[in-house]
């Protein structure tokens, strides 16, 4: 899967980040947009206070509207 490393809603640069965390399997990163390095720390804060686990990924699909199938 390739993510822009930026995109723009409503006229604003949203610019690719990353969250990286570890647990006792070992280090991992995620990736999510933000507007700014401040605004990217604020929903890494709210991440960490609000987080919870939403289940497998089964597929997806691309903002072109072709999904792919990964099972």
């Amino acid at each position: 899967m390739e993510l822009p490393l930026s995109t723009i809603v409503e006229g604003r640069v949203w610019n690719l980040h990353t969250l990286d965390f570890k647990t006792a399997e070992g280090r991992f990163s995620t990736y999510f947009y933000a507007i700014s390095d401040e605004h990217a720390v604020a929903i890494v804060e709210e991440i960490k206070e609000t987080a919870s686990w939403g289940g497998q990924v089964l597929a997806f699909m691309r903002a072109d509207g072709e999904g792919r199938d990964h099972g």
